[in-house]
């Protein structure tokens, strides 16, 4: 079986990293807390942010396939 690094397969998008920040605080995590995970998350994947032709291709899969958007 091949091998992979992490950062090969996982991408998440700026989004996530903001989602993820404000999760957090709202559960009272320590912003330094936060930012030391939120750091090492970042190194550790492909950070991608989010175009319009990124929505506009969620749309026509939420569609098809009746995904949650």
């Amino acid at each position: 079986m091949e091998s992979f690094e992490i950062d090969d397969i996982v991408i998440i998008s700026t989004q996530v990293c903001n989602e993820y920040y404000s999760a957090l605080l709202k559960n009272k995590i320590s912003n330094e807390n936060i930012q030391n995970s939120l750091s090492s998350l970042i190194d550790a994947v492909n950070v991608v942010s989010i175009s319009k032709n990124s929505v506009l291709k969620a749309f026509e899969i939420k569609n098809r396939y009746d995904f949650s958007y």
